[in-house]
């Protein structure tokens, strides 16, 4: 009798241990630890501006998710499945469901899946993020449905993430870098708000994706808008990356949804891209007067316009390849070098060293030779 109810103790112990061990773990700085059961409870969990780590066991999360604050956090899957496949957090949301929560109340916070704003710093590794609202007939407003709203005036970076949805998968403002992640959509799933500087999507998937319940079937990957100026970041940058347009959907590499009032910021550099539409570009993007569209517009390099099967001869979207070395030639480069209206490019005063960031993550990422 007793040799059975010591056996019962063990395996409800060892029950509560892998009971405890599947919850979500929060860490702070000095490596104390908290238990949730959801993510939402572990964002709350976070008190000012340290250093957090939330780890997700793996599991679908079916969460909404909102944070302001000026805190450093980490959202880490427990996997090492491509674009962390397993490690799923989904829900539906858009700008007429509105399900979300926002400080100042806009809409356009409303409406993510993920809306994180303040000053502090976010890092997405080895997770999912999936609002699942589809369109379902041509008749539907407000179908904005972003995975993540990144408003914040810190960085974001991300790695081996997948981002889904259809219209605006993704926004950033400030400085973002994707690495090795997936991102799909297909209206504007890749855009830029005005206070945004650079988003950098390196060694990335990019999809656009089709949607039988609507009669239009045109996609644009990237929509960035950039505040005027006479100094501006590099704008959104697809770097060594895999681009393929969805069968019957006509996709275009970017498109400007505003009529004046900003400048359009897009560079396509040695990148393998299949399936978009002869025209590339919908129709032009907003220019700075008097300056080539190669440093204040749309363009891509040599290698991205060869994978298209468009000659380089006569356009004016081609950078030239000493521009694309020096200015363009690794992601130290790109992320934390500005230009001027006249062409002149700038080192900034405090870059942000991503290699280094990686490093100490143990992101398995590409030799960068380009310099600081």
């Amino acid at each position: 009798m007793k040799k059975v109810i010591s056996i019962a103790v063990a395996a409800l112990f060892a029950a509560c241990l892998f009971a405890e061990s599947e919850k979500i773990t929060l860490t702070d700085s000095k490596g104390r630890e908290k238990k949730f059961d959801t993510i939402a409870a572990a964002l709350k969990g976070v008190k000012g501006s340290g250093e957090y780590k939330i780890k997700l066991p793996k599991g679908t999360y079916n969460e909404i998710l909102y944070y302001n604050g000026g805190a450093k956090i980490t959202i880490s899957g427990d996997t090492d499945s491509e674009f962390g496949s397993d490690v799923i957090i989904a829900a539906e949301n858009n700008g007429e469901l509105k399900k979300g929560k926002s400080m100042e109340g806009k809409a356009i916070k409303d409406r993510c899946l993920f809306e994180f704003e303040g000053t502090g710093n976010l890092t997405l590794e080895n997770l999912t993020l999936h609002n699942t609202y589809v369109k379902k007939s041509d008749g539907e407003k407000n179908t904005q449905a972003e995975a993540l709203g990144f408003d914040s005036t810190g960085n974001l970076a991300a790695y081996n993430c997948s981002f889904k949805s259809y219209q605006d998968t993704v926004r950033t403002t400030g400085k973002a870098w994707f690495y090795g992640c997936l991102i799909e959509g297909d209206v504007d799933f890749i855009w830029m708000e005005q206070t945004g500087k650079v988003a950098l999507y390196e060694k990335c998937q990019i999809r656009s994706l089709y949607n039988p319940n609507v009669s239009s079937h045109t996609a644009y990957i990237c929509a960035p808008r950039t505040n005027i100026s006479g100094l501006i970041s590099k704008g959104i940058v697809i770097f060594d990356s895999e681009i393929s347009g969805a069968e019957k959907e006509k996709t275009y590499f970017a498109r400007t949804p505003w009529k004046e009032g900003y400048y359009s910021q897009v560079a396509y550099i040695r990148c393998a891209a299949s399936g978009i539409d002869s025209a590339i570009w919908h129709k032009e993007p907003l220019m700075a007067k008097n300056t080539p569209r190669t440093v204040i517009g749309w363009k891509m390099d040599e290698k991205t316009a060869e994978s298209l099967g468009v000659s380089a001869e006569g356009r004016n979207d081609i950078l030239d390849e000493a521009t694309v070395q020096a200015e363009y030639g690794g992601r130290n480069v790109i992320l934390n070098k500005t230009v001027s209206t006249s062409g002149i490019y700038k080192k900034e005063s405090k870059p942000w060293n991503v290699s280094e960031m990686a490093k100490k993550l143990g992101w398995r990422v590409t030799e960068d030779l380009s310099q600081l």
